[in-house]
């Protein structure tokens, strides 16, 4: 039970200041441009490190991008961003990591505000931290999610977060791989594909897609082994500010 803190209501809701309280504080954050070095042209990666070596990454891009994979690197992590934008156009990556408030780095300029520590002296809240803004809970099934074909602009499902700067956590995504043979007989040939899910922010909006990295026709096949995922889940941040 919490021994000490504040409570702020207003019309539909209320949260607790305590010496119990928990939630993620800024930590990190930049900004990086895909803008090439993958296996299909209309695909950019790009890799953005991290002197943190735990957290939770937050993301939003000008074009439809994933976070494929989370590396430590030194000290801290590679955080390796994949983008899709057909032609040569690059796609801008802006990144944010979060994590436990005594981690958190206070902005500077920042000298006033409200400390709660629990008994053991330990910082359970700084008003003077960003912490995490949680708007939105996105999650469906892989028919939620237009696809968006090989060189086509993104097709979206789109919501809308009026007055924020939207941003998402990845769960679990919709992402799979397939190999389909073309024809019969002797000159059979095969079709590699790859589906990502990914998203992209435009002012107020947050859209998700599913990006097709298609290969071939080839004569030999890969064998990729068949992966299908058939549920997403992810949050939405508000990054306002930050």
């Amino acid at each position: 039970m919490a021994d000490y803190g504040f409570r702020a209501r207003n019309g539909s809701n209320e949260i607790q200041i305590d010496s119990a309280y928990r939630n993620f504080a800024l930590r990190d954050k930049g900004v990086i441009t895909a803008t090439g070095g993958w296996f299909h042209g209309n695909f950019r990666q790009a890799n953005a490190y991290t002197s943190r070596n735990a957290g939770i990454v937050a993301f939003r891009s000008n074009g439809a991008a994933t976070l494929y994979g989370i590396s430590p690197s030194g000290s801290g992590m590679s955080l390796n961003f994949l983008g899709y934008q057909p032609g040569s156009a690059p796609v801008t990556i802006w990144w944010y990591v979060f994590d436990e408030p005594v981690a958190a780095s206070i902005p500077t300029g920042e000298r006033y505000g409200l400390i709660v520590k629990n008994a053991a002296g330990v910082k359970t809240f700084d008003s003077r931290i960003d912490y995490m803004r949680t708007t939105d809970f996105w999650s469906g099934t892989l028919n939620d999610v237009p696809s968006t074909s090989s060189g086509l602009p993104p097709n979206l499902a789109l919501r809308v977060y009026p007055g924020i700067t939207p941003a998402i956590i990845q769960g679990n995504m919709c992402n799979s791989q397939t190999e389909v043979p073309i024809g019969v007989g002797p000159g059979v040939q095969f079709m590699q594909f790859r589906f990502w899910q990914m998203a992209r922010q435009d002012g107020s909006y947050m859209g998700q897609t599913i990006c097709v990295e298609d290969y071939g026709p080839n004569a030999t096949p890969s064998n990729w082994p068949d992966i299908r995922r058939e549920n997403f889940s992810s949050t939405i941040i508000d990054v306002t500010g930050l």
